[in-house]
């Protein structure tokens, strides 16, 4: 009985192991490749009035192409995808991009941001 008991705890462990860290490498951010031409811009939008839901409109220039984004949301957060940030200028000596944020609960700004491959992952915060 003992046996029996010691075998099926054993392997109710080992099952909830597995599951555990299947569980933890899904939730792992996922890291870019250094080639790849997709690095995201996001933070702070910089709204003045961020007690409700309201547009957070985004846009990015860069090498004369212009990314936009749109969201809905309660809260204070932009992000804007660019998908043509060349290998050649990641990680060093890379370009720099205009951001324009606009809330439509209050808050207009823009900026340069220094276009790079973060060392891990494809994100670079600019908060504003």
């Amino acid at each position: 009985m003992r046996k029996r008991l010691f075998r099926l705890t054993a392997v109710s462990l080992g099952a909830a192991a597995i599951s555990t860290g299947a569980n933890l490498v899904a939730a792992a951010p996922a890291n870019a490749w250094p080639w790849s031409g997709t690095v995201y811009v996001k933070g702070s939008a910089g709204c003045t009035n961020t007690g409700g839901i309201q547009t957070i409109e985004s846009r990015g220039s860069l090498d004369g192409q212009t990314f936009t984004s749109s969201s809905l949301v309660n809260g204070n957060q932009y992000q804007i995808k660019f998908t043509n940030v060349r290998s050649g200028r990641v990680p060093s000596g890379g370009g720099w991009a205009w951001i324009t944020v606009s809330c439509s609960m209050g808050g207009y700004h823009q900026s340069w941001v220094e276009m790079y491959r973060p060392s891990w992952g494809d994100v670079i915060t600019k908060n504003f």
